[in-house]
């Protein structure tokens, strides 16, 4: 759609920075993230630091599996024990539940 029209306001550079700081978070420009909550009046910030943690965990079970499948391929083990992965898993469960109590 054409954008063919204009709203100009003023801002003390405070409130332009806090704008421009929550547009940056959800990886808008700063028009898309005005129309946004001014149409849609909810935008939620998904850019929490928790899901810095949950990727850290994900990266660390995939090198786990890819370590133990590698292991397995060379003949070097034939059953393998996946009770750290269980925890592993348990961890991020456990992160993803907090994530998603803050986010409601």
């Amino acid at each position: 759609m054409r954008k063919d029209a204009q709203i100009c306001l003023r801002l003390t550079k405070l409130q332009k920075e806090k704008i421009l700081a929550k547009a940056n978070q959800v990886n808008m420009n700063i028009t898309d993230y005005i129309v946004n909550a001014g149409i849609k009046r909810k935008i939620t910030i998904t850019n929490i630091p928790d899901l810095y943690d949950v990727k850290i965990e994900l990266k660390r079970i995939g090198n786990n599996l890819n370590q133990l499948t590698r292991l397995c391929n060379e003949g070097k083990i034939n059953t393998i024990g996946l009770e750290d992965l269980k925890s592993e898993v348990s961890k991020i469960w456990q992160l993803l539940n907090l994530l998603t109590q803050k986010l409601h």
